[in-house]
């Protein structure tokens, strides 16, 4: 009774982790206990400002999964305060950005330098992203491109104290 007892919780257990499949997601092993997360795992913290790579806004976006809540590392003895994109970036998942400081918001600076005539940010169809205290910013786009395209049946929602600035 106990062995089919035990086994009955690993089977459990097991069919509750949520791991992800892409690479380079260290940290991102969630315990889901009746659906919910127990907690916002490392893989969904930008903790570094490059444009690519490990940690980076599009390492974090490619770790997550629909629905998941993506945050900035403004707590860190040197906090992650800017991301500056020189090439668009793709959200093909619903995902909600929050910054953790409503009063030292952290940028998403979009260079258009090198884009030519994309979109920034392109939100792909039937997707839903919603920024929250994060501040959107576009530099060096004398060609007017759009800073963010929301495809078909997707949705873009600003709110908390967010700021679009076009130059």
């Amino acid at each position: 009774m106990i062995n089919r007892l035990f086994l009955i919780l690993i089977s459990l257990f097991g069919a509750s982790l949520h791991i992800s499949s892409q690479p380079s997601c260290a940290g991102s092993l969630v315990v889901l206990l009746q659906g919910t997360s127990t907690g916002t795992p490392e893989g969904l913290v930008v903790k570094d400002s490059g444009n690519a790579g490990y940690s980076t806004l599009r390492n974090v976006i490619a770790c997550a999964h629909d629905g998941d809540v993506i945050t900035y590392d403004q707590t860190a003895p040197i906090p992650i305060n800017v991301t500056t994109l020189n090439e668009p970036l793709i959200i093909n998942k619903s995902l909600t950005f929050v910054g953790l400081d409503i009063n030292n918001r952290p940028e998403i600076r979009v260079d258009f330098t090198s884009f030519g005539m994309n979109a920034g940010i392109v939100i792909t169809n039937d997707k839903t992203v919603v920024f929250k205290d994060i501040d959107l910013r576009e530099s060096n786009n004398p060609s007017n491109n759009d800073l963010i395209s929301v495809q078909d049946l997707s949705m873009f929602k600003v709110i908390g104290k967010t700021v679009v600035n076009k130059d």
